[in-house]
């Protein structure tokens, strides 16, 4: 499956929103912000996924505490993607400007998802600057 291909009629996925980006592409370096081969990255991730529904803009300000142990997702987009990418772009919102690393683990953690694609994904995001 290629990074740009949907499987969930009707939603972008969340590939082609990060592969398409300009700053995805280009070929300088950000010193504070790498892009280590983003799009070879992008490509095996969408080689090892199963779409589905996901959020699409995580962000502390989309989470609601209901309760003291449930938080709930609001205002989402509604892409095809995998869990991990929506985990990933929160990580990098929290981590603000800093490396996403410290943060990835526990996130990934607490929603019950592959650290390691986590990691990934954040890599692509912040080469997309999401």
């Amino acid at each position: 499956m290629s990074s740009t291909t949907s499987t969930a009629t009707g939603y972008p996925s969340t590939g082609s929103s990060c592969s398409n980006h300009p700053r995805a592409q280009r070929t300088t370096r950000s010193p504070t912000r790498p892009q280590p081969c983003a799009l070879a990255i992008l490509d095996d991730l969408a080689e090892d996924t199963t779409p589905q529904l996901c959020h699409g803009d995580t962000s502390p300000w989309n989470i609601l505490a209901l309760g003291h142990d449930t938080w709930v997702l609001i205002d989402p987009r509604g892409v095809s993607g995998e869990v991990a990418y929506d985990v990933a772009v929160l990580a990098l919102k929290l981590a603000r400007g800093r490396s996403a690393a410290f943060i990835t683990a526990p996130l990934a953690g607490a929603v019950g998802v592959d650290p390691e694609r986590v990691h990934a994904w954040a890599l692509i995001a912040d080469a997309a600057r999401v």
